[in-house]
């Protein structure tokens, strides 16, 4: 889940466009690059709970993602 949230963080941005065209100084580089690492990292990690992830909707069912 925690990967899942990475991915789509770092593809719904903007950093990586800001970032080429050299927009806003280093800032857009650094989000960017922290997104792709948290997203290595949680894909690197062992499944289950982690505690320092936000749930930001406590209240999402997740069925309708998982049926084809």
């Amino acid at each position: 889940m925690r990967a899942t949230r990475e991915l789509l963080a770092l593809q719904s941005s903007d950093w990586a466009f800001m970032d080429h065209r050299g927009q806003a100084g280093d800032y857009p580089y650094a989000r960017a690059t922290t997104h792709a690492e948290s997203l290595l990292e949680a894909i690197d990690s062992p499944r289950g709970v982690d505690s320092s992830v936000r749930n930001l909707a406590p209240d999402l069912s997740l069925a309708p993602l998982l049926e084809p």
